[in-house]
């Protein structure tokens, strides 16, 4: 009867926490590479690697004499093997994908006047490289928040968020209205299906005397923003501020603004005729106005609150007002608020 050899190769297996430490405790008892094999069960040259990985260069004092030596510690090779097997198992979650992807989304993210969030970014590169295979948006935020890529969640845009059943709320009617009511605000201004509609608000950064502040106004169609820097916020400056804006633009750009009721909006009125509607949010009912009020937060990113504006320049102001401008954005159809709004005045 004849015998069949079968010939399995034996499954190498990694040295353990526990086998790590045996080789610390035998090297500081003075023993050779080659007895500490045979303990363990190991090839010699098993061993010399993994000495190699965990020892450190420390700087020892022998009779007086301080010189480097290499000393091995088992906690410090096991965790770079650990390392080493994390990066691996990353490295294998994201190869499927573009690589080129990868270091494009990380250039543009951590970019000050980024222009893309992860989502737009996902579209935008699958439009133009429709060879290449992308992760979708849901994937690669889990690999941020699992620090599989090199992007931090620090490095992503703030979410800033409107609570929508805040509209189901009744507001408190504590402070009169300066003028005509958001609710008799006509529908193609509530649903967003005519341009021309506004909202206007005041971004203040520090509460001292004598400090700058930004005045926005947004359009809720396209989203288009404009920003004016303004040295106070008297209802004198707000008039003046806006009436500088209007001559830069067609009249049929401007139907109507709706405003808080805030005392810096109380010469709005004034700026009403047969074309522009002033519209006044019930009092603390900020939600009302929450394209502005989104805005408002994006450009906290770059001028964030406490900070003082006084020294801010002009030209920098433009630059965050261009970059929300140029944002690419899902509720557009992954078009940005610059490019609409062209088409909208033209």
């Amino acid at each position: 009867m004849s015998k069949t050899n079968y010939n399995t190769k034996k499954q190498y297996k990694q040295l353990s926490l526990v086998e790590r430490t045996k080789i610390e405790t035998l090297l500081n008892e003075k023993k050779p590479i080659r007895y500490i094999a045979e303990r363990l069960g190991r090839n010699v040259s098993t061993i010399y690697r993994e000495i190699k990985r965990g020892s450190v260069n420390q700087i020892v004092n022998r009779n007086g004499i301080q010189r480097d030596e290499l000393k091995y510690y088992a906690e410090t090779s096991h965790y770079i093997y650990k390392a080493k097997q994390q990066n691996k198992y990353h490295h294998d979650l994201t190869e499927k994908f573009s690589q080129q992807f990868f270091k494009d989304l990380q250039q543009v993210v951590t970019e000050k006047y980024r222009t893309h969030s992860i989502d737009t970014f996902v579209h935008w590169y699958r439009q133009n490289h429709p060879n290449e295979k992308v992760p979708c948006t849901k994937t690669v935020y889990t690999f941020v928040h699992q620090g599989i890529i090199p992007i931090k969640p620090i490095d992503l845009p703030k979410m800033v968020s409107i609570r929508n059943d805040r509209k189901k709320r009744t507001p408190k009617h504590t402070k009169k209205n300066m003028g005509t009511s958001i609710e008799n605000r006509p529908d193609v201004a509530n649903n967003r299906t005519e341009f021309g509609h506004w909202e206007i608000d005041l971004v203040l950064f520090k509460k001292t005397k004598n400090e700058a502040l930004l005045l926005t106004l947004v359009e809720r169609q396209t989203r288009y923003t404009i920003i004016r820097k303004m040295n106070d916020k008297t209802a004198q400056c707000v008039l003046r501020t806006l009436k500088n804006i209007f001559k830069q633009y067609r009249k049929s750009t401007f139907k109507s603004i709706t405003s808080d009721n805030g005392s810096e909006f109380a010469s709005l009125s004034e700026l009403e005729s047969t074309y522009l509607s002033i519209y006044y949010a019930h009092p603390y009912s900020s939600y009302e106005r929450g394209t502005n009020e989104n805005h408002n937060g994006q450009i906290r990113e770059f001028l964030p609150k406490g900070k003082s504006i006084n020294t801010v320049k002009k030209s920098t102001i433009r630059k965050i007002e261009s970059c929300l401008n140029q944002k690419i954005r899902r509720k557009l159809g992954y078009r940005t608020p610059a490019e609409l709004f062209l088409l909208r005045v033209d």
